[in-house]
């Protein structure tokens, strides 16, 4: 069985009492498991990218973005993502190595 990097963020969501929905097909247990990111972030307040894959890269941000509670947060701990592009959309977004810049 793969270990997935997702999976240690589950408990640190759970103390801050928000649900979790997980897009990464290789997670199947402790969160509701989601046919697509657009799925996992609907009605969501903030999203961590916790891996490298590239889907994540080309996702349609703009339209996660109108499905998402406002204000729209990004955590990306793989620094995969367009920090620029996503605050450009109306994201608040939080990359690692690069420093808080909301």
């Amino acid at each position: 069985r793969r270990a997935s990097s997702a999976l240690p963020s589950r408990p640190g969501l759970t103390l801050t009492n928000s649900s979790s929905a997980c897009a990464a097909p290789a997670v199947k247990e402790q969160v509701k498991v989601c046919t697509s990111a657009m799925e996992a972030c609907t009605g969501a307040e903030g999203i961590c990218v916790l891996t490298e894959w590239d889907e994540f890269k080309s996702l349609d941000w703009e339209a996660i973005y109108e499905t998402m509670a406002k204000p729209a947060m990004v955590f990306d701990g793989r620094g995969i993502l367009d920090a620029d592009k996503l605050r450009a959309i109306g994201f608040k977004v939080f990359s690692i190595g690069k420093g808080i810049n909301l």
